[in-house]
């Protein structure tokens, strides 16, 4: 079951699709493995040592990235991926 992990309050003053692109960047840096992008919301998987990305029970974040109406977007993260 995902679970709110974080929530940025303020409008960042970016696309979604470059909000994304920077999560992505931090992101896999850390270690993970893109497993889905759409164009407000970013899956990644943390990869297990078989290789194993993105299979039912992995730890899993999802980055959403949503536009707001003056722009800019809101930046919410929901998982399964506490550590």
């Amino acid at each position: 079951m995902y679970e709110d992990l974080a929530s940025i309050m303020e409008v960042v003053d970016l696309s979604p699709s470059q909000a994304l692109d920077k999560a992505e960047y931090f992101l896999v840096g850390q270690g993970y493995v893109v497993v889905q992008r759409t164009a407000t919301t970013l899956t990644v998987a943390r990869e297990g040592s078989d290789g194993t990305a993105g299979q039912e029970g992995s730890p899993k974040v999802v980055v959403m990235a949503v536009p707001q109406a003056d722009g800019g977007v809101r930046i919410k993260v929901r998982g399964n991926d506490r550590v």
